[in-house]
């Protein structure tokens, strides 16, 4: 499909759910088979739901989560969300998905199950990924344009503090021991950009990892989140570019 864009698996890896210029495609990896539902716009990023049923994308160009039937291969419904709306994010109990609203400073709490909208609450500004808590207590959101790391509390929607980082932050992460969150920063040397470490005890940067250039997005592996992968797509105006 046209310009491939966020991508999640299936929860037994194999299927890959890819949002695209137009809406969802469906790859069944083994079989090579590519399967693709319209929606309209550009679907930014995507998720999955706990059963697997249901795949939902954020809808860039519309300002919306789209969700579909992936089991049927059927577009479902679209719910408005707010303008560019670009990171989709599932709690980790399966209840909620999280969109983040580049374009409105907000990030929207959407009901997995009834496909409902629960809340928009502000954020910092231009709110890229988002990721929570194990216990999914808290909402991490990475704010572009502020240069920080806003913690939400998920039963009030209430900010619990906004941690200052680093130069244009676009990837978060926690860790799932819940000791720390990673942030990913452009452009700290100016040749290779980094992450953040931020202790969850007191909200403090503690350590600054290196990466690639333009760290966009990152997830970790592991019980104890023992290895980090990082997707670096470069920034050709300002900094070093790779395609790791």
């Amino acid at each position: 499909a046209t310009a491939p864009k966020g991508l999640c698996l299936s929860h037994d890896g194999e299927i890959a759910y890819i949002g695209t210029v137009g809406g969802l495609s469906i790859v069944d990896i083994d079989a090579g088979i590519n399967t693709f539902i319209p929606s309209g716009g550009t679907v930014y990023s995507t998720d999955i739901s706990a059963s697997g049923e249901f795949g939902f994308g954020v809808n860039y160009t519309n300002g919306a989560l789209d969700v579909f039937n992936v089991w049927t291969n059927e577009f479902v419904t679209s719910i408005p969300t707010g303008p560019g709306s670009v990171k989709a994010r599932m709690s980790n109990d399966g209840e909620r998905v999280y969109c983040s609203n580049h374009d409105d400073n907000s990030v929207s709490a959407i009901n997995a199950n009834t496909f409902e909208l629960i809340a928009t609450f502000d954020v910092g500004q231009m709110p890229r990924n988002i990721h929570t808590s194990p216990d999914d207590s808290r909402l991490y959101v990475s704010n572009w344009l502020s240069w920080t790391m806003s913690v939400i509390d998920t039963e009030t929607f209430e900010t619990i503090t906004e941690v200052p980082v680093d130069y244009w932050p676009q990837a978060v992460w926690a860790l799932p021991n819940d000791d720390y969150v990673l942030v990913a920063n452009f452009g700290w040397d100016l040749t290779y950009d980094h992450i953040c470490v931020i202790r969850v005890s007191d909200w403090e940067v503690i350590a600054r990892l290196q990466t690639g250039a333009g760290p966009e997005d990152m997830q970790s592996i592991g019980p104890n989140g023992e290895y980090l992968y990082v997707s670096n797509w470069g920034m050709q105006c300002c900094f070093h570019t790779s395609w790791d």
